[in-house]
């Protein structure tokens, strides 16, 4: 039968009838038999099936159509069962609850699911309406079936301004860096966005338009920090945001400003020293201090340089330093005086590494100092560099799958357009060996720099 019983016995009787006295109305003894039933759970086939599609798409839009479906049992149970309904904050049903009984138990009852209209700006996102069950009938009780996922598109007016650092980073004198832009929905009109930058930094376009078509496709502004003369230190600014369209819903919308830091290359000589540490009078003080960079230009002659080393990561980092030429980073690969590949280029961390300076391979354990000496050709540029856990020659072969993380002073070199090598005093080079800049005391790592003309 249908009846939800569980494990239960059952007896056959007997009786005789007959015109024989001796057998008629003779006593014979039942026989009992037991009777099994399979156990009501999420994976018999007694229940599956209990959750059907009726009416609409499991694709809501806020504001707009429902989705029905329903829900039924598939065996009869001995007391009611209460399904509870659990939709979350970004949906509401049509009731929470549904009941079934011994007696209505086989007929489907049906839930009606809305996104919640809210005006929070929030895209696109996927959520679960989930079921409990509730019952004295104990096969029933707690039993769990599927899920409906719900899939809502945000109806909202809105333009989504997307830094995945949460802020853009760029240097006085150094390549661009971005972030990007995108409607969160489809206008009725042109919605142009007028980008008003600050006199701290310049964009590549003024402003962007989102037609109907091309709403959801991200425009990129490039960003690039203006190379003023005028000591600031490291400081930040703000691109506003302004939309204009015969659209009511975008026309003057409030749009979420950019965050722009800037990291200065001017600096005064006396003031410069960040840290307590104290640096030898033989440290070479360098003019390009704010890029990090080791600047040799001015000895026509060989220099000797003591590099102090030291450790304060759990990973087994490398430090060297590559030539470079020009103060942008770019690489001279093949010895022409022209630049061959700049930061961001393909191929550019591989040319770094390989063009590093022979002899200085700067590696310190944990909570220790190291030192390295070595005599460096003047009249040229070096850059610093961090292999995070790693060595060069996992960078410079030819399988590019093992290549561990490697950061340099110029952030459009770096995978995650974060700034990982700092200045703490006069050639004193601090590192970050964590993606996204960590904590951002540039103390992973510290190599100080000691040059001697010969």
């Amino acid at each position: 039968d249908s009846l939800a019983e569980g494990n239960h016995n059952g007896s056959i009787q007997h009786t005789v009838t007959s015109t024989d006295t001796a057998y008629n109305n003779l006593a014979i003894p039942a026989v009992n038999v037991g009777i099994s039933e399979p156990v009501i759970n999420n994976s018999n086939p007694t229940i599956r099936n209990v959750i059907r599609h009726v009416r609409g798409s499991s694709n809501l839009t806020e504001g707009g159509s429902s989705y029905i479906y329903s829900v039924l049992l598939s065996t009869q149970p001995t007391a009611n069962v209460t399904l509870t309904i659990n939709s979350g904050d970004q949906l509401t049903t049509n009731v929470n609850q549904l009941v079934f009984t011994p007696q209505n138990w086989n007929i489907a009852q049906n839930v009606t699911v809305t996104a919640v209209d809210d005006s929070v700006v929030e895209g696109s996102q996927l959520e679960t309406i989930t079921h409990t069950f509730s019952s004295s009938d104990t096969r029933y009780d707690a039993i769990t079936i599927n899920a409906v996922n719900i899939n809502i598109t945000d109806n909202d007016p809105g333009v989504i301004i997307t830094q995945p650092q949460g802020n853009t980073k760029v240097l006085e004198g150094g390549t661009a860096n971005s972030y990007r832009v995108v409607l969160n929905t489809q206008p009725t009109a042109d919605v142009v966005l007028n980008i008003n930058s600050s006199n701290q930094v310049s964009t590549n376009v003024n402003q962007v338009i989102f037609t109907p078509q091309n709403w959801n496709v991200s425009q990129i502004v490039a960003v690039s920090a203006i190379d003023d003369n005028v000591i600031e230190g490291n400081h930040t600014t703000i691109i506003q945001h302004t939309a204009i369209s015969t659209d009511s819903r975008y026309n003057g919308i409030n749009v979420n400003p950019a965050q722009v830091d800037i990291k200065d290359n001017d600096f005064d000589l006396s003031t410069r020293q960040r840290t307590p540490r104290t640096v030898p009078t033989s440290t070479r003080v360098s003019p390009l201090a704010a890029i990090e960079m080791l600047d040799l230009r001015s000895f026509s002659n060989a220099v000797t340089a003591e590099f102090i080393v030291n450790g304060d990561a759990a990973r087994n980092n490398f430090v060297g330093f590559y030539k470079v030429a020009d103060l942008n980073g770019g690489i001279d690969t093949n010895n022409d005086g022209r630049v061959d590949i700049q930061p961001g280029s393909v191929g550019y961390t591989q040319a770094a590494v390989a063009n590093r300076l022979s002899g200085v391979d700067l590696i310190v354990n944990s909570a220790g100092t190291s030192t390295f000496n070595t005599t460096l050709n003047g009249g040229s540029m070096y850059a610093p560099f961090i292999i995070v856990n790693g060595t060069p020659d996992a960078i410079v072969d030819s399988n590019r799958s093992n290549d561990p993380n490697v950061y340099f002073s110029f952030v459009g070199a770096n995978s995650d357009n974060t700034d990982h090598v700092n200045l703490l005093g006069n050639n004193v080079f601090g590192f970050e060996d964590t993606l996204g800049g960590g904590d951002l005391n540039y103390q992973d790592m510290t190599v100080q720099v000691n040059v001697s003309a010969i």
